[in-house]
């Protein structure tokens, strides 16, 4: 906010009837609340990247862990009885 962004409003408040003090009140709460607002966007935005990187993070995980491919030997292996005895 420059100083001419200010003596705009205070010309503004003080055609509605306020007087200095209540014009400059009235100046700083709205810049206040403006602040706060930018401030609580940008949380958002940090909140908003912040779980990206973890649904990135996520995704890369499970493609490293690759799931473990059956192949016909294998499948065979698992159907065998191991228990049995060998013959001899």
């Amino acid at each position: 906010p420059n100083l001419s962004h200010y003596l705009v409003l205070m010309l503004h408040f003080l055609k509605m009837g306020l007087d200095g003090f209540g014009a400059l009140k009235c100046i700083r709460t709205a810049d206040k609340k403006k602040k706060k607002k930018k401030e609580k966007k940008k949380d958002e935005e940090k909140e908003k990247e912040k779980k990206k990187k973890e649904k990135r993070k996520k995704e890369k995980k499970k493609k490293r862990e690759r799931p473990h491919h059956f192949t016909a030997a294998s499948v065979d292996n698992n159907k065998k009885d191991h228990h049995s005895k060998m013959p001899a």
